[in-house]
């Protein structure tokens, strides 16, 4: 089977209400911030070969991934598009963290669904499904940018990791930054994790605390502190995790479970490149 390198990348700062869960509002664009974050992404990425950069359709990714693209076309897939999260969507944490549904969500996202009906496990599949389209056609080592939302790059990462999805909070996914796989035939490496290119980047929009901070140019493979989920407190008795790699409805982990970033190198080259 062939190599397929996969780019996850989140969207770049948004103009959303601040402290507000965006989900698919389509007014929610990006900010002048993300465009500069998408920007300098953009640039620390020149000279890898992306056959493809495809989009979420929501309108903040897809103007991260224009940028990323520079001129040669997006694909528009809803396979990445964010979390069908219904009546939450455009409602503040605040008021959110009043609702025993939402609390349920981040307490338990093994089992739990959104007003929508929609699980992490869902997430998982679709992106899942779409990875296995494109690496039909692509030649060995094609590089493909998948341009998405910060947890659904977590549920690809649990799914790839062999992971219950209940620890998806143990990693962060800052806006504009990458999160690469190499995919081959005995399954999944995870390359790089939270690679934001440059010395700063701000809180996401999926983590509480509110401010700047700074952060290491380099990757994090996981985060020394747990992000919270969507401005949620951290979550209290917790039902178990199922031992089922996070895989729910009894699908196959497709994706393999190889970690590279787990090594002392938490930011190793990609295949046939240098280190970013």
């Amino acid at each position: 089977m062939s190599l397929l390198v996969l780019h996850l990348v989140r969207h770049g700062a948004h103009d959303g209400t601040p402290g507000t869960l965006a989900g698919r509002d389509p007014a929610v664009r990006l900010s002048p911030e993300g465009r500069a974050e998408a920007q300098t992404l953009a640039k620390s990425l020149e000279g890898r070969p992306l056959a493809d950069v495809v989009a979420s359709p929501q309108p903040r990714t897809v103007e991260t991934a224009e940028i990323l693209a520079r001129g040669r076309g997006v694909t528009i897939d809803a396979a990445l598009d964010e979390i069908d999260f219904g009546p939450w969507a455009g409602r503040s944490f605040a008021e959110l963290e009043d609702d025993p549904l939402w609390r349920r969500w981040n307490a338990e996202r093994d089992t739990a669904q959104t007003p929508a009906g929609e699980r992490m496990a869902d997430v998982a599949d679709r992106v899942e499904g779409l990875v296995a389209a494109l690496r039909d056609d692509r030649p060995d080592g094609a590089e493909i940018a998948l341009v998405t939302h910060c947890d659904v790059v977590r549920a690809v990462l649990c799914r790839a990791r062999g992971l219950p999805f209940s620890r998806v909070f143990e990693t962060e996914i800052d806006t504009a930054s990458r999160t690469t796989l190499a995919l081959g035939g005995d399954g999944a490496r995870v390359l790089v994790v939270n690679h934001k290119p440059g010395g700063s980047a701000v809180i996401p929009d999926c983590e509480a605390s509110p401010g700047p901070r700074t952060a290491d140019a380099s990757s994090r493979a996981v985060s020394a502190r747990a992000p919270r989920p969507y401005g949620a407190a951290p979550a209290r008795d917790a039902a178990p995790a199922p031992q089922d790699g996070g895989r729910g409805h009894g699908s196959r982990i497709a994706f393999g479970v190889r970690d590279d970033t787990r090594g002392p190198d938490s930011n190793p080259p990609l295949p046939g490149a240098r280190s970013p």
